[in-house]
């Protein structure tokens, strides 16, 4: 009987043994039973049952915990395989708001914009002449028009609207210049010229700026023109020239006067229009209107101040003729 058991446990340590070994003898502890222990290689039959670690601490064949064994080496192992990328993880929350940045260099100029409605006239060079306000294709005189443009005259730092007469060989002139119809301050016409507010009622005009000032040039100089402010007018006594036969009865009809004109002042001698080859004497007459109904006796003009405004000239610059139209602004 002590043998049996004796043999039986030297079995059950060699099975234990057997089960311990590393995993590739693939063999198990089967109980059978009547009780017995037998090791089989795969698996245990379907009447014994396959025993485990517990059980075998059950059956008082495992030993207590042995000691910690003895520390590992202090140095790092080898840097392993670095492994497959994980699975992307979920978006994060918007971030807060940065602080405003500098602001940035000035940008390149554009292209010039397609053109507007409004129809140009240009000079031979393509530089602005103006903005077309008016056309007369007159059969007689000639194409003409009016212009107007925004510039700054010689008087002012501000830029306003002035309206210039053109035709294709370029501005328009004034046969007999600016002096043409202005007044003086002076009683022997000269100084500064004033121009009379015409086209009211009896000859009175308004005092309100246009909303473009007319230009006209003196003789055939087109570089610089000449324009008055209503809004600068003065009332006062005033003087304007006027023309009498170069002779003793032309001089004697400025001195004198007569029922119609008021007496004047005795200038000079000279051409009785520009380029003329006849001699006029040239007489200094205050400026005058004529007497309302009822007329009533001789003479028939009353001399009072009116209102008239400084002439102020701009420059316009050298504009080469032909003048021609254009649908856009020029340069």
């Amino acid at each position: 009987m002590r043998l049996m058991t004796m043999f039986r446990a030297v079995t059950v340590l060699s099975a234990i043994a057997m089960i311990a070994a590393p995993a590739e003898s693939a063999s198990v502890l089967c109980k059978t039973k009547k009780g017995g222990l037998i090791v089989r290689e795969g698996s245990c039959k379907g009447s014994q049952q396959t025993l485990g670690d517990g059980d075998l601490a059950g059956l008082g064949l495992q030993g207590p915990k042995g000691d910690p064994g003895p520390a590992g080496l202090s140095a790092p192992g080898q840097k392993g395989d670095q492994g497959s990328q994980g699975p992307k993880g979920d978006k994060g929350d918007p971030g807060g708001q940065g602080p405003k940045g500098d602001p940035g260099a000035p940008g390149k100029d554009g292209k010039p914009g397609a053109a507007g409605g409004a129809i140009h006239v240009v000079d031979a060079d393509g530089s602005e002449v103006g903005v077309v306000t008016f056309l007369d294709n007159n059969t007689y005189y000639g194409s003409s028009g009016r212009v107007v443009r925004e510039l700054k005259a010689d008087d002012s730092n501000d830029a306003e609207w002035f309206e210039f007469p053109v035709k294709t060989a370029g501005f328009v002139t004034s046969y007999y210049g600016v002096a043409y119809g202005a007044v003086f301050a002076s009683d022997d016409c000269t100084g500064d010229i004033f121009k009379p507010l015409y086209g009211g009622y009896y000859g009175y005009g308004s005092t309100e700026d246009p909303f473009a000032f007319q230009v006209s040039f003196d003789g055939d100089d087109t570089t610089v023109g000449f324009f008055t402010r209503p809004s600068q007018n003065v009332n006062r006594q005033y003087y304007a020239e006027t023309n009498y036969p170069s002779s003793a009865g032309g001089a004697f009809a400025c001195t004198n006067g007569s029922n119609y004109v008021p007496p004047g002042k005795v200038i000079n001698t000279g051409p009785c229009y520009p380029g003329s080859n006849d001699q006029c004497l040239r007489c200094c007459v205050p400026n005058y209107r004529s007497k309302r109904p009822p007329v009533g006796t001789p003479p028939f003009w009353i001399i009072e101040p009116s209102d008239a405004s400084p002439i102020r000239p701009i420059t316009v610059g050298t504009l080469k003729p032909k003048f021609k139209l254009s649908g856009a602004t020029g340069k």
